[in-house]
């Protein structure tokens, strides 16, 4: 096993907010009925809108379901503008980028209902259409398409317990890795009992990390470990480890 020491690392703030989403809900149990379909992921859209002309959408989609409800946001988002006819002696193409914004929507059944603004003047557009297949969305002149998430097993085992350094004394963590596809661990910090910090990083295939000596003594502090899924510039973490306490002497 060899022994990462952690420093002060600022995440980007998707890790930190999927982090803290997967420790709340692995200490909060919910009870909910399953809907008739799951389009929660990450969609790739392609369609048509009506409007002067026609507009063909492209946008990468974000989904979470809770129930019948969608929520989520597009990014990566194109409007190719189409006008023929009219004061227009020949077709004229305009292709535009639209600010990344929220999407809204609800499922029943197989029928979806998607809303987004998804032009240039801020104009919401709703799309209807149906499941077709597990990971195709179908409606009339859009489809979209859903890739499979990035998914990493979580560390198990985590133990934690005080090392003394020539500095002072530390905190030394050790875990289980129980995938082969991480990027690497991230090591979260709470020494208040409520509000859990990224500290620092641990490299792919790393067993055990050292938190260097800054604390007071007698400071009582929790840690847990997560793994993590690097995708170009997105983070798709692991659920948390078990949580550890360590009071400094």
């Amino acid at each position: 096993m060899c022994e990462s020491r952690l420093g002060k690392i600022n995440l980007p703030s998707v890790i930190v907010s999927a982090l803290l989403l997967a420790h709340c809900s692995s200490h909060k149990a919910s009870v909910t009925e399953p809907p008739s379909v799951d389009v929660s992921g990450t969609w790739y859209f392609k369609g048509l809108s009506g409007g002067v002309g026609s507009q063909r959408i492209t946008a990468t989609l974000r989904l979470t379901q809770n129930g019948s409800a969608l929520s989520g946001t597009h990014t990566n988002t194109e409007v190719l503008f189409t006008q023929c006819g009219g004061l227009v002696p020949v077709c004229a193409n305009s292709q535009t980028s639209v600010p990344d914004g929220s999407v809204t929507g609800s499922v029943a059944g197989n029928a979806i209902t998607l809303e987004f603004n998804a032009d240039d003047r801020g104009e919401i557009d709703r799309y209807q259409g149906t499941m077709s297949g597990a990971d195709r969305l179908q409606g009339t002149g859009w489809t979209a398409d859903r890739q499979a998430l990035p998914s990493v097993a979580a560390p198990t085992a985590l133990e934690g317990s005080v090392a003394q350094t020539q500095a002072g004394f530390g905190v030394a963590l050790s875990w289980k890795d129980n995938s082969s596809n991480e990027s690497g661990f991230a090591v979260a910090q709470s020494c208040d009992g409520e509000d859990f910090e990224v500290i620092g990083l641990v490299s792919a295939n790393g067993t055990s990390g050292l938190v260097p000596p800054s604390l007071i003594t007698g400071t009582v502090c929790s840690y847990f470990v997560l793994a993590f899924v690097q995708v170009g510039d997105e983070y798709w973490p692991s659920q948390p480890s078990n949580t550890v306490t360590v009071t400094l002497p």
